[in-house]
């Protein structure tokens, strides 16, 4: 972050509640969206090349160094910083962005990273959360991104010969889902469904 804390993101990258377009500036604002009041900043080592990195999970309390701090802070900082400087027509694969991160910060990486992929970066993510995809969905119902720019696949074992299917339902323009296999992230309803006595 240090060496392009001033580099200008391109406008459909950043973040609503800032309207700077550093690299910095948007990274703490993203940062913020998707862990509430978390900031990062960057300190040149004198004589060395080297920099620190410091992060704060309350935007006033002293900066921490990455290991005194939570994981999900840690582990959701390189998505940010990747997403925002990935050039257009770049991959980014991501394994797991829900890793350390409670289900708001889940559901916003989604949100994160539709904006993101509808700027032009050809994201890919591997994820076992439901949050993320509430996250993508919500991002095509709200118009960050188009339905026919989001592919969604289900990889399912037929337990029968051991092969596997893959399940890729439609995603509407309010976010719906054409089908919902066994198993594709449906846990809490059937969880809930239990609780409820249904």
């Amino acid at each position: 972050m240090e060496q392009n804390k001033d580099e200008d993101i391109l406008v459909s990258r950043c973040h609503d509640s800032d309207s700077a377009l550093t690299l910095r500036r948007q990274v703490n604002a993203w940062l913020k969206y998707i862990l509430p009041n978390a900031e990062a900043d960057t300190r040149n080592i004198d004589k060395a090349s080297l920099v620190q990195l410091f992060f704060r999970n309350d935007g006033i309390s002293e900066w921490r160094r990455p290991a005194n701090i939570g994981y999900g802070l840690t582990y959701v900082f390189p998505i940010i910083i990747a997403g925002l400087l990935a050039k257009e027509g770049q991959i980014l694969v991501i394994d797991s962005p829900e890793a350390h991160l409670h289900p708001l910060g889940q559901s916003r990486i989604g949100e994160f990273l539709s904006k993101m992929a509808n700027s032009g970066v050809k994201v890919i993510i591997e994820t076992h959360s439901d949050h993320i995809l509430n996250g993508v969905r919500l991002s095509v119902n709200n118009r960050v991104i188009s339905s026919d720019k989001v592919g969604i696949h289900f990889f399912e074992k037929n337990n029968s010969d051991n092969k596997t299917r893959i399940v890729s339902p439609q995603i509407d323009c309010h976010g719906n889902l054409s089908e919902w296999p066994d198993g594709f992230f449906d846990q809490s309803d059937k969880d809930l469904g239990k609780l409820i006595g249904w």
